[in-house]
């Protein structure tokens, strides 16, 4: 078997010594389709046409160094084809489609410095139908995880990263059959993709160019060129009758990485008051998109506390961008302007929401009180309200939906004197601040925020406990120690 492999190899290296051995190409492209020698056969293909690029052996023109003739030169450029339909394929191969994606961008690289047809002066020259094909292959659910690392390599060039941008519009319009799955990926894909702003397209390293030549013609990119085909992306995903999953990831894609490089904005105004009446993390994710248009583009939106105060209940602790909710509530309620019967409220369903949510919750949510009582000492009664209620009888109207009547300042934080004997040390620790003077610097919640049971349990697990004596007499049986009262009692043998 390994002389099967090393005689591949052997074969390519032959075949770039004369064009006497051209028929040892033909040999390797069916190699390709033997399983047990395909990765061999991608090599010594990878390791041919680069050598025959680098060689401008491919040049239809009277430029090329060796004056090849016009027939074989046909007839390479042939198999070059070839080769690249079947690399293509062997990226949904498990085994070989890392490799298979690795040499296809290595190829891409070669054409865009050795180009097949002479390039326009000054022009800098870019293989755009080699990257469109590839990207075709990558938006299909049968892509494999390595053909998918190569992808995230090489999107780290500016120049492969900008074209590929430009041509992501008009190859989805092209997909036929776009069902739910390929939605996903391609959402899945693109999200992974990073999207150049202007300072990154001015100021750029010419070693981040992929295709960048000896002569090094200037790459000069165009920002408008970027925004105009965002904003075709745009057009074209909101047309998507999406499910609750791949509405999520339309949400991440557009709040992640579209809206800051959208000439208007304001213009996803509509799709995401849509979004944020579907209920459940599409909400969620639908403010998020909502608040960067209020704080970054003066979006005015009457109800947003009281659209994020809906947001607080049981089932919330249980989704995957509850971390997102955190944050968007410090950053909203972190005015110290904010009415006190607005915070009082905020407060109050944060107290009530720690007799049922879990330990690692419970711990931010009680950070989250001790901050807002720091920033609003008006409501420092609420510790110890003398008419705040009980368990049995509190004003507090936990299903009122307006936070500014839900007479949460008559009541008090009696919910967090309950969590004084939880079972954890953690938690109880959290609502020590209730029986102390509040200090003038807030608790930081970024450590909170990504806390999980997990680490909660970690902690436990190592914190050291002071072992106790139970016995003054260590025993070797079942037998009671001698010195023990009850041995004057029972006779155990």
């Amino acid at each position: 078997m390994e002389d099967i492999k090393s005689a591949i190899i052997e074969k390519a290296k032959e075949f770039l010594e004369t064009r006497k051995n051209s028929d040892y190409l033909t040999e390797i492209l069916d190699d390709l389709d033997n399983y047990q020698s395909t990765y061999e056969a991608i090599l010594a293909l990878e390791m041919i046409f680069s050598e025959s690029l680098k060689n401008r052996s491919m040049l239809t023109t009277g430029d090329s160094t060796n004056n090849a003739p016009s027939e074989h030169v046909s007839w390479l450029r042939d198999q070059y084809e070839t080769t690249w339909n079947k690399l293509l394929n062997l990226m949904y191969d498990k085994t070989n489609g890392e490799q298979a994606a690795l040499t296809l961008f290595k190829l891409l690289e070669h054409e865009g410095k050795f180009p097949l047809v002479p390039p326009q002066k000054g022009v800098y020259y870019f293989p755009l139908d080699k990257l469109e094909i590839i990207l075709k292959q990558y938006f299909n659910t049968k892509i494999t995880q390595g053909a998918l690392n190569q992808l995230d390599e090489f999107t780290n060039y500016i120049d492969v990263v900008y074209y590929l941008w430009l041509l992501v519009p008009s190859i989805l319009t092209k997909i036929k059959k776009l069902d739910e799955p390929l939605k996903a990926k391609i959402l899945d894909i693109l999200k992974e993709v990073p999207i150049p702003s202007e300072e990154e397209l001015q100021d750029y390293d010419p070693e981040v160019l992929l295709c960048v030549t000896k002569n090094k013609t200037k790459f000069k990119p165009k920002y408008a060129a970027i925004q105009e085909s965002i904003h075709n992306l745009w057009n074209i995903i909101i047309k998507w009758n999406a499910t609750s999953n791949t509405h999520k990831k339309v949400l991440v894609l557009l709040i992640e990485n579209l809206m800051v490089h959208l000439s208007k904005p304001i213009l996803t105004m509509d799709y995401l008051m849509e979004s944020l009446n579907a209920g459940g993390a599409v909400s969620l994710l639908a403010l998020q998109g909502v608040f960067t248009l209020v704080k970054d583009h003066n979006l005015e939106y009457p109800n947003i506390y009281g659209k994020l105060y809906s947001f607080f209940h049981p089932s919330i602790f249980y989704t995957k961008y509850k971390s997102r909710l955190y944050v968007l509530t410090n950053i909203f309620l972190s005015s110290t302007h904010l009415p006190e019967a607005l915070v009082a409220s905020y407060m109050k369903r944060f107290a009530r929401l720690c007799l049922c949510a879990p330990p690692q919750d419970i711990i931010i949510l009680c950070a989250f009180i001790g901050n807002l009582l720091i920033r609003h000492s008006g409501l420092r009664k609420m510790i110890q309200h003398p008419e705040g209620g009980s368990v049995s009888s509190d004003p507090y109207l936990e299903d009122e939906l307006d936070p500014m009547k839900t007479k949460a300042m008559e009541s008090s934080l009696w919910e967090l004197k309950t969590l004084e004997q939880h079972i954890l040390p953690q938690v109880s620790n959290a609502v020590n601040f209730i029986n102390k003077p509040l200090p003038s610097v807030e608790w930081d919640l970024t450590p909170l925020i990504e806390k999980t049971y997990k680490d909660v349990f970690e902690k436990e697990c190592k914190k050291k406990i002071q072992k106790v004596s139970v016995t003054f007499e260590r025993p070797d049986s079942f037998v009671v120690p001698k010195t023990d009262y009850f041995s004057n009692l029972w006779n155990f043998n």
